[in-house]
């Protein structure tokens, strides 16, 4: 397998639903599946190997998203690089061979625009809840963050990329401290509510209004602040 790992492999988010998207994508699930599987099963493979697989998903967590991952939260990708990737970092801080960088680039993994990749990695970091409690405290908090006014979708899709990158920045440093902290726990984010009970009921036309001229009790409304319920 290791033949496949071209240099410029991992370069590529396989933009569109070209042949060559379609073939290079495989080709990357493939490398990087392989490496998964021995950094997770790596009893009585080589140095080499182990060395090898390390070098495969550090070019894994720099790979770009495309425009359809970008721009789809809901996107079924159950062979994503990232996912794979995921399950290697855990891995990696299971056996205690992951380096400084391990636990922030898993972490960063859940701040994906794909649900499905951030699922992903959000378990891995509750599954490693004996190993490092901190980490997944940490998983569940940046979940919560990114969820809240869709910050997650908002990363790769909004211009507005100062004031994201504060939001971010907040986050990090937040967590940061945290982990410098004797603290066992993180408090949670403190949002608000992203509904809001009304004094007085409101009406609208309900579904059947064609059919029955019949209206509907509003008894709440958004409020200013949302939450990415599909995540």
């Amino acid at each position: 397998m290791k033949q496949y790992d071209e240099l410029e492999l991992f370069e590529d988010g396989c933009e569109g639903w070209t042949e060559e998207s379609t073939h290079k994508r495989m080709k990357q699930n493939a490398v990087v599946a392989v490496a998964t599987m021995a950094l997770c099963f790596r009893e009585a493979l080589a140095d080499t190997d182990l060395e090898w697989a390390r070098e495969v998903i550090n070019k894994i967590l720099d790979l770009p998203f495309n425009s359809y991952e970008c721009s789809t939260p809901e996107a079924k990708l159950t062979f994503h690089p990232k996912i794979f990737a995921s399950k290697a970092l855990a891995s990696e801080i299971k056996f205690d061979t992951a380096d400084d960088n391990s636990k922030i680039q898993i972490l960063c993994i859940i701040a994906s625009p794909v649900n499905e990749i951030s699922i992903s990695a959000l378990n891995e970091c509750l599954s490693l809840y004996e190993v490092d409690r901190k980490l997944s405290y940490s998983a569940i908090f940046i979940a919560i963050s990114m969820s809240h006014n869709h910050l997650k979708y908002r990363n790769c899709n909004s211009d507005d990329t100062a004031k994201i990158n504060v939001e971010l920045q907040s986050i990090e440093s937040i967590l940061a401290e945290y982990y410098e902290s004797d603290k066992q726990f993180i408090e949670l984010p403190k949002c608000g509510s992203p509904w809001v009970e009304l004094e007085q009921e409101k009406y609208r036309p309900s579904l059947n209004y064609s059919l029955n001229k019949s209206f509907d009790a509003i008894k709440w409304e958004r409020s200013d602040e949302q939450w990415d319920t599909t995540f």
